[in-house]
């Protein structure tokens, strides 16, 4: 599916929703161009509780906007689980945090996810969290992302390693190993916060 150049006065610009039961699959979909007033350009889910599951699988988010909010590719709530896997977060754009995905509870996991070339005015231009939440990442870049402050463009907050990640700068977020916890665990390259980015060399998002 795809959702194209939709427009919200509030809510997200694609699709808000929520719910706290039961498995909800986005599966093979863009979203692009959408844009909102409040929180998520594309979409703003609140996934409330045990056994509420989010999976989003081999889709992408790109040249979404939230003009006044949070998160402009996403905007996560809740305390349940969600999984990204296969997924694209690129070229989105949030007047406060988050301008990839920003957090607000739930626990969210990363696998072969890129998340490169968001904006945020306030903090985390990649991904960014404010109201807690938990992020585990592996197989992921997080890197060509600003912020308006230039403390986390890449990400805020702190985050559960998994191995083979590459974050362009850890300068706003700090990172560890759940199993070892140590900083940064197999395969990891992440920029130092005080020390050049690492460039990911990441095309904008095009058809091929």
């Amino acid at each position: 599916s795809t959702f194209d150049g939709n427009v919200a006065t509030y809510g997200a610009g694609a699709y808000r929703g929520a719910f706290d039961a039961g498995l909800r699959r986005i599966v093979r979909s863009a979203f692009l161009r959408n844009v909102t007033n409040g929180p998520g350009g594309a979409l703003s889910l609140e996934v409330f509780g045990v056994g509420a599951d989010l999976e989003i699988e081999a889709s992408a988010f790109a040249g979404n906007r939230t003009y006044l909010d949070n998160g402009g590719g996403l905007s996560l709530a809740g305390n349940g689980a969600v999984r990204i896997t296969n997924t694209t977060v690129s070229d989105n754009v949030a007047a406060g945090s988050g301008g990839g995905i920003v957090l607000a509870g739930p626990t969210v996991d990363l696998a072969n996810v890129t998340i490169a070339g968001n904006v945020a005015s306030a903090t985390g231009g990649g991904i960014g969290f404010v109201a807690g939440g938990t992020m585990r990442l592996g197989d992921s870049i997080v890197a060509g992302n600003q912020d308006g402050t230039g403390a986390g463009p890449d990400c805020v907050g702190s985050l559960a390693t998994l191995g083979y990640n590459l974050i362009g700068t850890v300068r706003g977020c700090s990172t560890y190993d759940p199993v070892s916890g140590e900083a940064t665990a197999v395969g990891d390259q992440f920029g130092p916060a005080d020390g050049p980015l690492i460039d990911a060399r990441v095309a904008p998002l095009a058809d091929n």
